[in-house]
């Protein structure tokens, strides 16, 4: 009877190993409005979209991971094992009309915000560039440092 038990405990411990460590499947799905294009990349990844913009992206995860989602503009969700997380982007307003929801809902909204105020910092930078490096030493901190108050 010992015997038995012992056996049948290693044989539980054993298909709890194997259950835990199988990969879950995780999923990144949405649609995307007013795209040119009629595919995204997700970590390099080509994924058609439908006639209507919509997408479905599936994969195995046995970490929490990132994904890089570049749609002409690019984007970082989080994931966790068997996470499911839908976006609603369009592609006209990009950054400021994403949509998430699903798992993780809290931090890659976090994610796509830093996005938003780091493509804000491009913007200006890209136009204003000139006047930014005649700036003396004090405008240039002040300034800096209303640029990057966001992300503090």
């Amino acid at each position: 009877m010992k015997k038995a038990f012992t056996n049948l405990a290693i044989l539980a411990i054993f298909l709890c190993l194997i259950c835990c460590s199988q990969d879950k499947e995780s999923v990144i799905s949405g649609v995307i409005q007013n795209l040119d294009a009629t595919c995204l990349t997700i970590n390099e990844q080509t994924i058609n979209l439908d006639e209507s913009g919509q997408f479905r992206y599936t994969t195995q995860l046995t970490k929490p991971s990132y994904f890089t989602l570049d749609f002409g503009k690019e984007i970082y969700l989080y994931l966790k094992p068997g996470d499911r997380v839908s976006v609603d982007i369009d592609a006209q307003e990009a950054l400021t009309s994403i949509k998430v929801s699903g798992s993780q809902q809290e931090i890659n909204g976090y994610l796509i915000q830093q996005a938003h105020e780091s493509q804000k910092v491009n913007e200006y930078f890209d136009k204003d560039f000139q006047n930014i490096v005649r700036m003396d030493e004090k405008d240039y901190i002040t300034k800096m440092n209303a640029l990057w108050k966001p992300f503090n």
